[in-house]
């Protein structure tokens, strides 16, 4: 049965500590005004968890993190592709000898984190569950119950009478067998951030500006997707989300959509602050629209050093390239979908 309600009725906290509780499996989706996430769970504990509407690989994040380089993840994709049956990324690399278990284990669980820690401030809006059977074929599970207690919520105050606050609009869609995440992620029509294609248009950026990153837009936050150059210490979370800085050259940017360039504003620095010690004199923000929405931007400076900033077009024209690359995807995975409900029915 399928269950849903709003967020001011039950918070974001009590829907996964219900879920957990329950050893629920299935995808839970959370949305409000143009934001959504989607969370999928196995018998309580989470399989796979992302903000917005764009999905973070796991190859982007290895690569970002710097566990992986490249030619290592094109290697892996290539031998996931060929695999004969569906077979995780994580898997892959792990039988490569590339990663350890428990690196990568600790950075899907870091991602996971953040994403909740994002979610947990979600006040209004609505949230729908929807049963599904899933077959695991070698994903990293991560406890909603810890992450919870990481975050200070008590998971031993289990919901007294919660199941009561639910609302079932409508019967739930018959489940013809099992699925597994591959099949059930195919169905998100999200777009895919992989390395593959911000690699890319990060390149050609670097060859004009000293030190860049790519970053993601959720509703009123922001995170970093990618980077090149001295950005971001040790000590700052990967995948963590920040807020839209007022008084900021990168609020301008997003507002009119168009790319801007200029001494850095108080909120300007008071987020790069939080990326790394270098203060730039001058920065440049390519805002980048997929399906008529700013979904990401590049932010680049020459810190450090004042020299001038090289050809911006070409770096404009990467980005709108890159865009555009995810825009087609995005189409191509909606019309699978349509397709395959099409041979449904």
């Amino acid at each position: 049965m399928a269950i849903s309600g709003r967020l001011e009725t039950l918070g974001v906290a009590d829907v996964l500590e219900f879920l957990s509780f329950n050893r629920k499996s299935g995808k839970l989706t959370l949305s409000r005004r143009e934001d959504q996430a989607i969370l999928v769970l196995r018998e309580g504990r989470i399989l796979y968890a992302a903000a917005g509407g764009v999905r973070d690989t796991l190859g982007n994040i290895l690569v970002r993190s710097q566990l992986i380089d490249e030619p290592t993840l094109l290697e892996a994709l290539d031998r996931q592709v060929r695999a004969p049956h569906e077979t995780r990324l994580g898997t892959v690399l792990v039988e490569m000898g590339s990663v350890s278990p428990e690196d990568l284990e600790a950075v899907v669980r870091e991602q996971a984190e953040a994403v909740i820690a994002s979610l947990l401030e979600w006040k209004t809006g609505f949230f729908r569950f929807e049963p599904i059977d899933l077959e695991l074929h070698g994903e990293i599970q991560v406890d909603a119950s810890d992450l919870l207690s990481s975050r200070g919520f008590s998971t031993e105050q289990i919901l007294i009478g919660v199941a009561q606050r639910f609302q079932d609009p409508e019967p739930a869609r018959r489940q013809e067998g099992s699925e597994t995440l591959g099949q059930l992620l195919e169905q998100n029509v999200a777009i895919k951030l992989g390395a593959e294609t911000t690699l890319p248009a990060l390149r050609t950026a670097s060859r004009q500006i000293k030190r860049g990153m790519l970053l993601s837009v959720h509703a009123n936050e922001i995170r970093v997707v990618g980077q090149y150059g001295e950005w971001l210490p040790k000590a700052t979370r990967a995948g963590t989300f920040f807020p839209i800085p007022d008084a900021s050259l990168i609020a301008e940017a997003l507002a009119h959509r168009e790319p801007i360039q200029g001494p850095p504003r108080e909120g300007d620095l008071a987020f790069l602050a939080q990326l790394g010690t270098l203060v730039p004199r001058r920065i440049v923000l390519i805002p980048i629209s997929i399906a008529g929405l700013v979904r990401l931007f590049f932010c680049g400076d020459n810190a450090p050093g004042e020299q001038p900033f090289g050809e911006l077009h070409a770096v404009e024209a990467a980005m709108d390239e890159m865009g555009l690359s995810l825009e087609r995807q995005a189409l191509a995975a909606r019309h699978r979908q349509v397709e395959s409900r099409g041979v449904r029915t």
